[in-house]
């Protein structure tokens, strides 16, 4: 058993999907392992497979795009959810962008514009992390998309423990709206979705 399967197992990812694009096109692909990693200033650590066929186009990109994508949508996380299957020269053996709605973004990156939130930036630094490499990406522009249903969970302390760091309390999903869902469904209605 490896020693961190114990914590990782418990853990609630939420579901991004990264793009890129080159002199081929677009293309893109669930990743697992993104993360803020700098408040001041602002950078995004996104993290993919070497084996993944949209590393070998963000190896060369120079900006990425990192989507939220809500966790139900099944249709968008299947789609992107195959990144092995590629031809040779790296690129998809069904064209994704095809049967889905996106738009290019300020870098040149793709935007999926049916996801919940998006950010895309500039390639700041790619760092070798084992069997992926990380992409610092430094946010250049970003939103909301046409899914607003979701997945924040608010960190807020309930209580102070011996040595005085509070307990948190991860119950309270809230939507892009700033409304719990809890409260969505005790009210019987759906975020609004954002125009």
């Amino acid at each position: 058993m490896n020693p961190l399967d114990a914590l990782v197992n418990r853990l609630a990812y939420p579901t991004f999907v990264v793009t890129a694009a080159n002199e081929l096109g677009p293309t893109g692909c669930v990743v697992g392992f993104t993360t803020q990693c700098s408040v001041n200033p602002p950078r995004l650590l996104v993290c993919l497979p070497v084996a993944a066929k949209t590393y070998r186009v963000a190896s060369e990109a120079q900006a990425l795009a990192v989507h939220l994508i809500d966790s139900g949508d099944s249709e968008l996380g299947s789609l992107f959810g195959n990144d092995f299957a590629a031809s040779d020269d790296g690129r998809d053996r069904i064209d994704q962008f095809a049967r889905c709605n996106w738009r290019p973004g300020r870098t040149g990156a793709p935007v999926l514009r049916d996801c919940v939130a998006w950010a895309e930036g500039d390639v700041l630094e790619r760092l070798r992390l084992g069997d992926h490499v990380g992409f610092v990406i430094v946010p250049v522009d970003g939103g909301i998309g046409s899914s607003a249903e979701i997945v924040a969970y608010p960190l807020t302390q309930v209580g102070d423990s011996e040595m005085g760091v509070g307990e948190l309390d991860l119950t309270q999903s809230v939507g892009v709206d700033g409304v719990t869902a809890e409260t969505r469904r005790a009210a019987g209605v759906r975020a609004e979705q954002p125009a």
